[in-house]
């Protein structure tokens, strides 16, 4: 006869959507023909494990709370409670496990080494307000500094002995205690960083303000460049528009400087990557007029050079998210122009050929509004589609701008094939600045309404594939933890991949101005945040400009103040 019993452990989990760590032991008995029974013991446990105190209760300092560790065997003593066993990164809420916690520490045995990248710790609205800098530790804690700061995918590796845990911890004071939410990046060295991780961020610091235009990115074998344009405001009446390189590991590579003497100072460069690694650059000229131009991926030579006059006064303009490039490398540009006399200033569309930069023959006509609206985003789907979107009059009973996107196609040449509108609640302004089709031909909207206050509310619209909009829960709506009546959220940019949307932006926060966000969604049903990961670059107000992907990684560029008027482009590389 055989007879089996199952004992399970299991720690509850604290965290919606964290690595739960679970403990099993297994006892079997089976009679033998010796009549013995064998046994198999509990698995070995290859979590790291994650523990609160409230330090300040006590009256030890750090260094002989180390000691009494250490002395432990590296394993925490009666003052730490044990939060749990956790396998990959993991955001903890502690009003789930309620207490004065003031101190947070990350210990793990001999079973797995774990690379730490940071320890964030997070307010009730999830902003970044402290992390690890100057932590306590031992021995088998290699590199510790790596652990310091912000996530930078620079890590310290946990290096326990049979009988002596690693551990690191940190003690907090001030306002950032009594803590309430934290977040742990960490990996283990064998499975490496899982979705949300931060491979890399780099700050290209140059004196004087940068503002980021749109990024690029090419890949092959081996390789891996990322591209960024941008406005270098060398006085308050010119700017200078360049390209920043940077390399696989997110070092600086090269600034070229595209285009001097610009006094038209509108709208962002825009730039794309065809699939042989040319870069398309999209930017204003002089005080009114635009220039398209292909380069090779050195930015040495240039293949096609495509100038644009503008036809008015009013200065034509491009932003981030103003070109696209289809699959066969043909760049769709959008933005506004002044077409002179009647017709004004508008929404101006064009093709420039791949081959060399010749545009279609005759400039579609812009949707007559008697506001200065244009395009802010365009997307080429397949080798025909286009959807773009910006701002545009409703009609009544709107008397203000709204969220305007339209389908259009190359066969047409730009002919409308729909339009959709979108009005906010409180009639004000409304914009779209990025666009995106998903697997099923749905269509997204990344933007912002304006509720009473004025303040910008940020947006992602869901349309069908006729140019329908989704009802209730959309639009998912997102808002800084700031109260003041004016603080402002936007969508800046997205890209839309088979079911999963990725955004970036900025928020306003309550106490550090403006903040860098970048969000992955799974819209296969009613939207869902799969994560969020924000940065403070410490000094004033950040912004994520430009997001696009590769087949593993996010890549996020933006600017961000680094104090005295002073504003560095920001580039940031997380996994997929």
């Amino acid at each position: 006869m055989r007879r089996a019993r199952v004992l399970a452990l299991l720690l509850i989990p604290l965290v919606a959507g964290c690595d739960i760590a679970v403990g099993v032991y297994f006892a079997t008995k089976k009679k033998s023909s010796h009549g013995a029974s064998v046994q198999v013991g509990p698995a070995v446990d290859t979590t790291f494990s994650i523990w609160v105190a409230n330090l300040s209760a006590g009256v030890l300092t750090d260094a002989q709370v180390q000691t009494n560790i250490h002395n432990n065997g590296g394993q925490p003593t009666g003052e730490w409670t044990r939060v749990g066993g956790f396998t990959r990164s993991t955001e903890v809420d502690l009003a789930l496990l309620p207490g004065p916690w003031d101190a947070i520490l990350i210990s793990a045995t001999s079973n797995r080494k774990y690379l730490l990248d940071a320890v964030v710790v997070l307010n009730a609205s999830g902003d970044p307000i402290a992390s690890f800098t100057a932590p306590t530790t031992n021995e088998l804690m290699l590199t510790p500094a790596e652990a310091e700061n912000l996530p930078d995918g620079k890590t310290s590796e946990t290096d326990a002995i049979a009988g002596q845990n690693s551990f690191i911890f940190k003690r907090f004071s001030g306002p950032v205690a009594p803590l309430v939410r934290f977040r742990v990046d960490i990996w283990d060295m064998i499975g490496g960083p899982t979705s949300g991780d931060t491979a890399w961020r780099s700050t290209i610091a140059v004196a004087g303000e940068q503002r980021s235009g749109g990024m690029g990115v090419f890949t092959a074998l081996g390789v891996e460049k990322s591209y960024v344009s941008l406005r270098n405001v060398v006085s308050g009446a010119i700017d200078v528009i360049e390209v920043n390189e940077l390399s696989a590991t997110g070092s600086f590579v090269q600034n070229v400087a595209l285009q001097s003497n610009v006094t038209g100072k509108v709208g962002a460069p825009s730039l794309s990557v065809a699939t042989d690694g040319d870069i398309v650059v999209a930017h204003s000229v002089g005080s009114s007029d635009l220039r398209v131009r292909r380069f090779d991926p050195t930015l040495v030579t240039t293949r096609w050079n495509q100038p644009i006059v503008n036809g008015g006064g009013t200065a034509a303009r491009v932003e981030p998210n103003s070109l696209s490039l289809d699959s066969a490398n043909n760049a769709i540009l959008v933005g506004g122009y002044d077409f002179g006399g009647l017709t004004g200033f508008g929404h101006y569309m064009q093709r420039l050929r791949a081959s060399d930069g010749a545009l279609w023959g005759s400039t579609p006509a812009p949707p007559a509004d008697l506001a200065n609206s244009y395009w802010r985003g365009v997307v080429a789907s397949g080798t025909d589609d286009i959807f773009a979107a910006g701002d545009f009059s409703g009609p009544l009973p709107s008397t203000s701008l709204d969220v305007f996107t339209r389908k259009t196609s190359q066969s047409s040449t730009g002919a409308e094939t729909w339009r959709s509108l979108q009005n906010g609640a409180n009639n004000l302004a409304d914009c779209g600045n990025a666009v995106g089709v998903d697997s099923g031909g749905n269509i997204y909207v990344g933007g912002f309404i304006t509720i009473t206050g004025p303040k910008k509310t940020g947006t992602l619209q869901k349309l069908s594939s006729a140019g329908v909009a989704a009802g209730a829960p959309w639009p998912l709506t997102l808002t800084g933890s700031s109260a003041n009546a004016t603080a402002d959220t936007e969508i800046l940019s997205l890209v839309v991949e088979g079911t999963t949307v990725y955004i970036t932006g900025y928020e306003t926060t309550a106490t550090q101005g403006q903040n860098i966000f970048v969000m992955k969604i799974d819209v296969s049903g009613n939207p869902l945040v799969l994560w969020r990961r924000t940065f403070h670059g410490g000094s004033g107000d950040d912004r994520g400009v430009s997001l696009k992907t590769t087949p593993t990684h996010v890549f996020v560029s933006g600017d961000i103040d680094v104090g005295g008027g002073d504003f560095d482009i920001f580039v940031w590389k997380l996994l997929k």
